[in-house]
């Protein structure tokens, strides 16, 4: 009777290890956060999903740096095309534009890029997240033209009209169209403990599932006749850079053609409003690429290069000098509250910066090396 009680008492015990808990719109990104996330574009083999389940624990603090991106979240009110989207309470600043997002209790959506509107919404992160969420997102479809004779003469050249309108004659591509539509599945498939560079941390796994359909289309004409018709592009006829490039745009506007499940681990941990780690699986079910969290808090992983390198004076009015005390090259950009690149440029040692044709007001200061990197704001009065 006494190993039949103890044994009832371990499997309880086992059971509970790790509380459940509930992610909420307070414990996901604001205004004004900055996150240092990394990228490990080759994922060991070592590294895996996991099963689903109460009580599980994933160990990542094996992952490798590959490349390293900062986020800042911005006030959209501040940035260049809050007019197309009116409701945007959160903005990113990506590499292809402005990422427009609300958030409200019930998750974060995606209203568009820069002057994309995204009708309606796309699911982001469902809200409240615990063990109990699960649900499908309504039907997306965009349809986006381009149609602007530089943009198109850089994707695709003239000479496949013939081959995309066969057996109509054409001789040349005035504009390009993409269709994309998605719907996703989601849940929370399993909790427990996650440990990374970073920490360890209580957590949840949100599984998504995506169904995505991709239409391209191209425009012919003939230059001798000037009539045309929209005709479907085959993937053979595309180039490898062109695809890549919609590719890239479709994946800021939260559509991955490349990604069909997606797994984030989320925190309530309020030192963090950001997924942990987040996997993305192609078609075959293996591991695409890795995106873990870094650290939180700028000074955090940078107290060592921090150390090394002066900037003064702050305020500065017609220079800025920035001195370091390594002999590695540093990339350096100089961004406006808006996210806007003022200036760039590389350099080892010391670097003076003309001041007198940049406007008065707030910039971030972003210097990157292999010993670290280090943002810090700079006035210039």
């Amino acid at each position: 009777m006494k190993n039949k009680f103890s044994t009832i008492v371990l499997i309880l015990f086992t059971a509970t290890a790790f509380s459940q808990i509930t992610v909420t719109e307070a414990d996901i990104i604001d205004v004004g956060d900055i996150f240092y996330q990394a990228h490990d574009t080759l994922p060991s083999t070592l590294i895996s999903v996991g099963a689903a389940g109460a009580s599980q624990t994933w160990e990542f603090s094996s992952l490798q740096v590959h490349e390293y991106d900062t986020t800042e979240i911005l006030d959209p009110a501040l940035t260049p095309f809050a007019s197309f989207h009116p409701t945007a309470n959160l903005c990113i600043k990506a590499e292809e534009g402005y990422r427009y997002i609300k958030k409200g209790i019930n998750g974060t959506f995606i209203l568009g890029v820069d002057d994309i509107v995204v009708d309606p919404s796309l699911l982001s992160v469902p809200l409240p997240l615990n063990s109990t969420t699960m649900g499908s997102t309504i039907p997306i479809t965009i349809d986006s033209t381009i149609s602007d004779p530089l943009i198109i003469s850089f994707l695709i050249s003239d000479t496949l009209a013939p081959y995309i309108s066969d057996p109509i004659v054409t001789n040349k591509i005035d504009s390009l169209r993409v269709i994309v539509s998605e719907s996703s599945d989601y849940e929370v498939d399993a909790w427990g403990q996650l440990s990374i560079q970073l920490g360890t941390f209580d957590c949840l796994r949100l599984k998504t599932e995506r169904d995505i359909t991709s239409t391209f289309m191209a425009y012919c004409s003939n230059s001798s006749s000037s009539s045309g018709a929209w005709y479907n592009l085959p993937l053979a006829l595309i180039p490898p850079s062109t695809l890549s490039v919609f590719n890239l745009v479709l994946a800021n506007l939260g559509f991955d053609p490349e990604s069909f499940i997606t797994y984030q681990w989320w925190t309530d941990n309020s030192n963090i409003k950001f997924a942990l780690v987040e996997m993305n699986i192609d078609s075959l079910g293996n591991i695409k690429t890795v995106d873990f969290l870094h650290t939180p808090i700028p000074g955090a992983v940078n107290d060592k290069y921090a150390q090394m390198v002066s900037v003064y004076p702050i305020p500065a009015s017609n220079k800025l000098i920035i001195k370091s005390e390594g002999s590695y090259l540093t990339d350096l950009t100089l961004l406006d509250v808006m996210g806007k690149l003022v200036f760039s440029d590389k350099f080892k040692g010391t670097r003076q910066i003309d001041l007198t044709q940049i406007s008065k007001g707030l910039y971030y200061l972003n210097l990157r090396t292999a010993e670290g990197e280090l943002t810090k704001k700079i006035i210039i009065e």
